[in-house]
């Protein structure tokens, strides 16, 4: 429980990132688009007595959804990598390779010894599988063979009911 100015601030960020994805695919849809990706939320305090926020949501609409998913398959591309460097750190010591949290060892259907290094090994494998699939779906709009190259394996531990 937050109160005060910060429980304020607090709901007012919860309540613009629950109307934004609606309001951003209405926008969309207004300028013929199929749909926002890449969306950022920002915010600000202003006011002399702090007692403004101004919340800003932004994304890029596209009406190609060929487009959107190579982007998308992109955008995966470079999670894979970053969470691949991240695993380096974690083998070279400069980041400490600590329990994982419950949550994640929970939705991962991890053991109960599983590290961060576990975690970013499924998350990784997650995002790797992201990137197959919507570079393959753009693929497939554009009237491209299928690429022979297998796509990355669901994590097995994750929840296939999702």
């Amino acid at each position: 429980m937050v109160d005060g100015r910060a429980g304020g601030h607090e709901r007012i960020l919860a309540g613009s990132r629950d109307a934004a994805p609606d309001d951003l695919v209405a926008a969309a849809k207004e300028c013929i688009a199929d749909g926002p990706i890449g969306i950022d939320f920002d915010h600000e305090v202003l006011g002399e007595a702090n007692d403004m926020m101004m919340v800003a949501v932004s994304g890029r609409a596209v009406n190609s959804r060929r487009t959107a998913h190579r982007l998308v398959g992109y955008f995966e591309e470079d999670a894979v990598l970053s969470y691949t460097q991240y695993l380096e750190e974690i083998d070279a010591g400069r980041s400490k390779n600590v329990a994982a949290p419950a949550i994640a060892r929970r939705y991962w259907k991890l053991a109960d010894d599983a590290t961060l290094r576990d975690v970013v090994l499924v998350v990784r494998a997650d995002e790797a599988l992201h990137r197959d699939v919507n570079h393959g779906l753009a693929n497939q709009l554009s009237g491209q063979p299928a690429d022979p190259a297998p796509v990355a394996p669901y994590p097995e531990h994750a929840d296939p009911d999702r």
